[in-house]
């Protein structure tokens, strides 16, 4: 063999080399992507099942809070319902008896 034969078998020795390297980082490079992938899909996963729960939480605080503005309302509804309603059977029943005391008087006289 020649120093050329010799030079040109070591260089393709080295591509080889070379190919297997790249071949190997190129493994490790999509074996990691597919890791980072995983990791993100499962973080996702996490996040949107907190994010659910956070929610309907929230939900069930808001709701809470609006049953009892209504009941509070109704409170005070009926509160104002039957204070007039008393108001105006005393007003009546006040003119009423005035209404009747007056004939009454008068068929006195």
């Amino acid at each position: 063999m020649t120093s050329v034969e010799t030079k040109v078998k070591n260089v393709e020795t080295e591509v080889q080399q070379f190919n297997h390297k790249i071949d190997t980082l190129g493994m490790k490079f999509e074996a990691s992507l597919k890791q980072v992938t995983h990791d993100l899909q499962t973080s996702q996963k996490e996040l949107a099942h907190s994010l659910q729960v956070s929610l309907e939480k929230l939900a069930h605080s808001q709701t809470e809070k609006l049953a009892g503005y209504v009941h509070d309302q109704q409170k005070q509804f009926s509160t104002f319902y039957a204070r007039a309603f008393f108001g105006v059977s005393l007003i009546l029943h006040i003119v009423h008896q005035f209404l009747t005391r007056s004939r009454s008087w008068g068929s006195q006289r």
